[in-house]
């Protein structure tokens, strides 16, 4: 099968691409490294030119290249991450572009759009909290009182329209705002490729390494997370370490982490992301979103330690390792385990064939 995978979201489709190689599948990637993380793995970018300082070079990368160029057609399968991709004035075009010269075109819900703020907005989830609390800024871009929220929905609305199907990467947060639409599909876990991720028995040395990784910090809460990590740091400062860093790209970003014991990955979300995952691979302990309607359709019990956004409860989950740091090496074995089991990019990549052949 030949198959387009445009965009990326925290290493998806870098993983997405393996597993589908390692099936025998034709693969292109056409990316731009998810920003600043500069995520390795595109065959191709999206926006070439785009760091040129002309307005010509500017308006040829982000308006003129996506609606003509002619590499990105006569595929069996194409695959976008999200609906906000793309140069937003430009809209939807490009989106249909894709729809019309390919066989078939598929969505990918995964990051934020209009669709989970307005579930967030009618009090449709099933907890009281999530990421666009106390969060205006986030809130702006859905709300629909801009011109570029007003066009950042409308090309949200058109592309899963048009989409042969939308395919949520995590079970109910992603799945429970798109139950109106004929062409959901079932949720597919994220594809970590964990032949290359090599894991590392989880010992404890003389302290406990927190780590925590800022990207969108009100949308993952950081506040809460930084403010725990204070606490615990005075309240232990023989016993424990935390590691703060914000904005790396991925590789460094990775690095960094391989030192700590425990991940402390976010606490808006009600399930844990693609970063999480990669630390359990790792043989990490991982504290994120865990709640029960995310994680129930997994395989296996899930190690997470589910945090939400109260300084006192992260307190205490971290309290409790402190107290139980003996348990943390095999807590992290059977991080793995989960991974290899729930993630594997092989059998993730055959789950997303058998999605897009039905």
């Amino acid at each position: 099968m030949k198959i387009l995978l445009v965009g990326e979201f925290s290493g998806l489709n870098a993983g997405l691409k393996d597993g589908l190689q390692a099936l025998g599948h034709q693969v292109t990637l056409a990316a731009g490294g998810d920003g600043f993380k500069k995520i390795p793995g595109a065959d191709k970018r999206l926006y070439p030119n785009a760091h040129g300082k002309s307005l010509f070079h500017k308006i040829y990368s982000y308006v003129y290249y996506p609606l003509t160029d002619n590499s990105l057609k006569g595929y069996d399968v194409v695959q976008v991450v999200g609906t906000d991709i793309f140069y937003r004035p430009i809209g939807a075009l490009p989106y249909m572009r894709l729809k019309n010269n390919n066989d078939r075109f598929f969505i990918n819900a995964a990051g934020v759009d209009y669709y989970l703020y307005q579930y967030w907005k009618n009090k449709k989830y099933a907890y009281e909290y999530y990421m666009f609390d106390d969060n205006p800024q986030l809130c702006a871009l859905y709300d629909g009182k801009s011109i570029n929220s007003r066009q950042i929905n409308h090309t949200c609305k058109k592309v899963n329209e048009i989409a042969d199907g939308i395919i949520p990467v995590i079970p109910y947060e992603y799945e429970a705002p798109y139950r109106t639409f004929n062409n959901l599909r079932k949720p597919i876990l994220f594809p970590i490729n964990i032949d290359s991720i090599i894991y590392k028995e989880n010992q404890v040395k003389d302290k406990i390494v927190f780590f925590h990784g800022i990207s969108r910090p009100l949308d993952k809460g950081s506040n809460y997370i930084k403010e725990a990590m204070k606490i615990i740091q005075e309240k232990y400062p023989s016993d424990v370490e935390c590691i703060v860093v914000e904005r790396l790209p991925y590789e460094e970003y990775i690095r960094v982490m391989s030192r700590a014991n425990v991940i402390i990955d976010q606490c808006k979300s009600f399930g844990y992301g693609i970063n999480a995952s990669i630390a359990m691979a790792q043989g990490k302990v991982v504290m994120s979103g865990a709640e029960k309607l995310d994680i129930e359709s997994v395989k296996g019990s899930c190690p997470v330690i589910n945090i939400r956004p109260s300084v006192d409860q992260i307190v205490s989950e971290m309290e409790r390792l402190i107290e139980n740091k003996n348990e943390i090496q095999d807590m992290g074995r059977r991080s793995r385990e989960y991974v290899e089991e729930n993630h594997n990019y092989i059998k993730i990549a055959q789950q997303y064939i058998e999605t897009w052949s039905a």
